[in-house]
């Protein structure tokens, strides 16, 4: 029983990693690795798996912008925290050849 557990749970493990994907315009079904808030008030998002594909320059190789001075700042990111604690998967949409890699949208 225990092993039939295991390998059902990798299963589930590798079908989720299958599903997470970004193109240039952004990423659809990632989980949100960790983020972090900067002294100027951005966050800064790390989504799991990356972000090979996307059409900006993440910052550090490897988070996503919410400027602080978006009118949905606050709203973007009480949906991430939320997404984090929960450990629902979330998609984003990035700015095209931001030097920042700034998102737009999520969802």
């Amino acid at each position: 029983m225990k092993k039939h557990l295991m390998s059902l749970l990798a299963i589930m493990a590798l079908t989720v990693s299958a599903n997470a994907s970004c193109t240039t315009t952004g990423c659809s079904n990632v989980g949100v690795e960790r983020f972090l808030v900067a002294s100027n008030g951005n966050i800064l998002v790390a989504p799991a798996g990356g972000l090979a594909g996307v059409n900006c320059t993440p910052v550090l190789g490897y988070y996503v912008t919410i400027q602080a001075t978006d009118p949905g700042a606050k709203a973007i990111y009480s949906y991430l925290l939320t997404a984090k604690t929960t450990k629902q998967n979330i998609s984003f949409a990035v700015v095209k050849d931001s030097p920042t890699c700034d998102v737009a949208f999520v969802y």
